[in-house]
């Protein structure tokens, strides 16, 4: 990406733009003493006329378009032979991406002069992907357009700092979904600048009957972060599990084939900052794959801990706690609590595991109550390190040493 980064003029045309740039290369003598950097043009338009742009803007490089909005066809091989026969300098090929597959389809297309646009969602990261399997071209714009899967600039520029990576880039990435929200690329992307490594670190919507599809092809990723709903379900995919991702029973870190939970850690880590667990009382709502992480960690470090499955949580009011832990989902939406405001108890610590930046319905509503309040993003930074120090480790990692390849400027 470094190469070749500087900016060009481009002039996109549509069909029904023709007539209208007909005229301009014909006629106006403006157009042809600033000639754009490069003609996108539909791959329909005719010879005749595709031989008049050429002869007349000599040093414009010119792209024929494929566009289907809908899908991405079966034939889009022979697609892109069709339009190659006319000769441009590149072929565009931009398609709607319904599946995992699509847009692996879409990059096995990539050569030095076919640019394959994944479109939508879905997508979105095959885009980021696709320059370095030498796609000549990354589109974006100033406002972006999630519905087509096109990232604002900025965003490319910023969260994912594209333009400081060579060529042979390696690929990290989040699986799950929801996903819009997550920081992880915010984090991992700069973590990764900082090192002066290269490396790109994207975030893909993964639902949850698309986890087989995905792991078709999961040999293009050198690190996972996973999450809901894949942190059980993904173990079956694995080389191996790490013994406490084992015990705990669902992943959220997958290296070299091989499973680990840093939820646990994280959540932990940010808890103790405020209050030591030893002997502490800790009640966690919810029993998923986060919920038995931070049970085994506050354990571990001496916690008696109490976990409130989802369909039994009018009894809450029920137990005393010295620290209340969500570990489910309810909190992402705004006003969304997991408990009644008024069953919550006065000054406690209470840990909402739902990361954002911003308070959740539970924590304003415990600070009414005079508890101190932890983030999810105080989790989500501390496990962070932990992931980024296992991509880094050569090999499997044994448990015990797990915590150890952290630098010690993060413990």
């Amino acid at each position: 990406m470094k190469k070749g980064s500087g900016l060009a003029l481009m002039k996109l045309c549509f069909d029904h733009q023709i007539p209208t740039l007909y005229k301009l290369v014909e006629e106006d003598l403006d157009f042809l003493l600033y000639p754009p950097d490069f003609i996108d043009l539909p791959h329909t338009v005719s010879e005749t006329f595709l031989a008049s742009v050429k002869k007349r803007l000599k040093k414009t490089k010119i792209i024929l378009s494929y566009h289907n909005y809908s899908s991405t066809p079966e034939n889009i091989d022979r697609i892109y032979h069709q339009i190659e026969r006319k000769k441009p300098d590149f072929v565009k090929i931009a398609c709607f991406a319904s599946s995992i597959t699509d847009v692996f389809r879409l990059i096995a297309l990539q050569k030095k002069n076919v640019i394959a646009i994944p479109m939508g969602l879905k997508g979105q990261f095959g885009r980021l992907m696709s320059p370095f399997f030498n796609a000549p071209f990354l589109y974006s714009s100033d406002e972006g357009s999630p519905e087509i899967g096109l990232f604002k600039t900025q965003e490319v520029l910023n969260t994912f700092q594209v333009k400081r990576l060579e060529s042979q880039a390696e690929f990290f990435a989040l699986i799950g979904t929801p996903i819009e929200k997550s920081p992880s690329p915010n984090f991992h992307n700069a973590s990764f600048a900082n090192r002066g490594e290269n490396k790109l670190f994207l975030k893909i919507d993964v639902q949850k009957e698309e986890l087989t599809e995905f792991f078709s092809f999961h040999s293009f990723f050198k690190g996972l972060a996973v999450t809901i709903p894949h942190k059980r379900e993904i173990r079956k995919h694995l080389k191996g599990i790490d013994p406490i991702a084992e015990k705990i029973g669902a992943v959220n870190t997958l290296h070299g084939g091989i499973g680990y939970n840093t939820d646990g850690y994280g959540a932990l880590e940010a808890i103790e900052k405020v209050l030591p667990v030893q002997a502490k009382k800790i009640l966690i709502l919810g029993d998923g794959g986060c919920a038995s992480a931070i049970a085994y960690e506050a354990k571990k470090r001496g916690a008696e801990v109490r976990m409130l499955k989802r369909r039994l949580l009018d009894r809450f009011k029920e137990y005393a706690y010295d620290i209340l832990v969500n570990a489910t989902p309810v909190g992402s939406v705004e006003k969304e609590i997991m408990v009644p405001a008024n069953e919550l108890q006065r000054n406690k610590v209470v840990f909402d595991a739902v990361i954002s930046t911003e308070p959740t319905q539970l924590l304003k509503e415990a600070k009414k109550k005079g508890c101190i309040t932890i983030s999810g993003f105080e989790m989500f930074l501390e496990q962070a390190h932990l992931q980024q120090a296992i991509w880094k480790a050569e090999g499997p990692i044994e448990n015990e040493r797990m915590y150890q390849l952290l630098p010690s400027d993060t413990l």
